[in-house]
């Protein structure tokens, strides 16, 4: 994420990878080796996060420690479990009817279920908790010395990456400044009255942030994938590198596509929208930039996050998005079909498309689009997307259009009574969240349930198995 709402970058980050802080022509280019300058403002993706700026220490000792989560109502309800992404990276979650609470700076796990959260403890101590929002379960908690702030976690929730705070972003930076950033790796505990460790603690030189963490062996994540910002105290593009844990050492990653090259570029997009596509161990970032003519455009950030015993292995890869597509100039989200295949994207224009994930590492070809449509609606910020196994579901504000995934044809559109800005399928219809309710309404737009509950600017909803 790429000015994030922890403070390190995105400022807004529309909708992603959980919301979910996120290269031109009809056909694709590679963004390789190109110098960005900063665009606009963006919005925030759940796989960012945000916290109020603390101050830095380097005092890297472990404290155990014992929590409680928040409460949960007990109330009848038809709406399931659900967690709620709002723009500023805290997580509201709905259960049996009712606010379960917020937790702010927090990332919910692939299972979705596994919420890992931060918070200062005291005025020089950290607490990353870890909670089973499905069951209200506490599964245990680490604190830390020092004032840090969660960055990332691994698929599980296991591991949990914490960094030292930045400072506010300046002007057009594209994340907030910082001479050198402390990165500490906790542990989720064995169990909930049993103390979690740090496996690892560092001061890195430069501005660097953790995006996702790597497969662990030995007990310890090999490799921690990084965005190094440039230059540190006011950095107007950034690069990818891995961090090994083993030496300390930052690398340059691979070549997502060609496997065998370096894959050394410096971009300074901003991230729109995130997702995670766990088959394939990839991350995708929606980012918006602009050429050093002034001209704007827009990517697929993919970096893939896999790695081995012997040796960790990693890759990105841009894929620059066509004109036509109009992601250059107005905001987008992203969504990914079920089966983990598709990759859909909308606009605030209308615009849709579509890419097939497996394109994006396979370098027998160039990724084209496998479909485009355009809807009527539009709105000054992304719309809500989200996809089933036999729709894509699209909301601008209160219209919410179904389409074909094939072809992303229309087939039918409704109205809602409240702007939908994060929507989920059920097996009942759609939920529907806006900043004053969350809504259950069946696939014909009628509300059968809703809830009044106030969540600040939701960009996404997860439906908690």
């Amino acid at each position: 994420s790429h000015r994030q709402s922890n403070g390190t970058t995105n400022r807004e980050h529309d909708q992603g990878f959980l919301t979910a802080n996120q290269h031109r022509t009809s056909g694709v280019l590679s963004c390789m080796n190109r110098s960005l300058l900063l665009v606009g403002s963006l919005a925030l993706s759940a796989c960012t996060t945000a916290s109020a700026s603390l101050s830095a220490t380097t005092d890297g000792a472990t404290v155990a420690t014992t929590a409680t989560p928040s409460s949960i109502a007990s109330t009848a309800s038809s709406v399931p479990t659900l967690a709620i992404t709002s723009a500023n990276g805290s997580v509201t979650v709905v259960r049996k009817g009712a606010d379960a609470g917020t937790f702010s700076n927090a990332r919910l796990a692939i299972d979705g279920h596994t919420l890992v959260s931060s918070a200062p403890s005291s005025t020089d101590t950290t607490k990353v908790e870890w909670i089973d929002i499905a069951t209200s379960e506490f599964l245990g908690s680490v604190t830390l010395k020092g004032a840090l702030e969660l960055a990332s976690i691994d698929e599980t929730g296991e591991w949990a990456t914490m960094v030292s705070p930045a400072a506010a972003p300046v002007g057009d930076d594209i994340a907030g400044g910082r001479p050198s950033t402390e990165v500490a790796i906790a542990r989720k505990p064995t169990a909930a009255d049993q103390p979690g460790n740090v496996v690892y603690r560092a001061t890195l030189p430069g501005n660097v942030f953790p995006e996702m963490v790597g497969p662990a062996y030995g007990g310890v994540p090999s490799s921690v994938f990084m965005l190094e910002y440039l230059p540190p105290d006011h950095p107007a593009a950034y690069r990818v590198r891995v961090l090994d844990t083993r030496s300390g050492t930052l690398y340059i990653p691979s070549d997502l596509r060609e496997k065998v090259q370096a894959a050394d570029e410096t971009m300074a997009g901003i991230s729109r929208a995130q997702v995670i596509v766990p088959n394939r161990k990839v991350l995708l970032t929606l980012y918006r930039g602009r050429n050093p003519d002034g001209t704007l455009y827009s990517f697929i950030h993919a970096l893939r996050y896999d790695g081995i015993e012997d040796g960790p292995w990693s890759g990105t890869y841009c894929l620059d998005l066509p004109d036509s597509l109009q992601l250059q100039s107005s905001p987008g989200s992203v969504a990914i079909s079920p089966d983990q295949q598709m990759m859909f994207i909308a606009n605030g224009s209308g615009v849709l498309g579509s890419f097939q994930v497996r394109d994006l590492d396979d370098h027998s070809k160039a990724p084209e689009l496998h479909a485009t449509g355009q809807l009527k609606d539009t709105t000054d910020h992304a719309p809500a997307i989200t996809a089933s196994s036999d729709s894509v579901w699209v909301a601008y504000d209160n219209a919410v259009s179904e389409l074909n995934p094939a072809d992303l044809g229309l087939r039918q559109r409704f109205t809602l009574p409240d702007p939908a800005l994060a929507i989920a399928t059920v097996t009942a219809g759609l939920i529907a969240v806006s900043e004053s309710a969350v809504s259950l309404v069946d696939l014909h737009g009628t509300v059968l349930e809703r809830l009044a509950i106030n969540v600040t600017h939701p960009v996404r909803v997860a439906v908690v198995p």
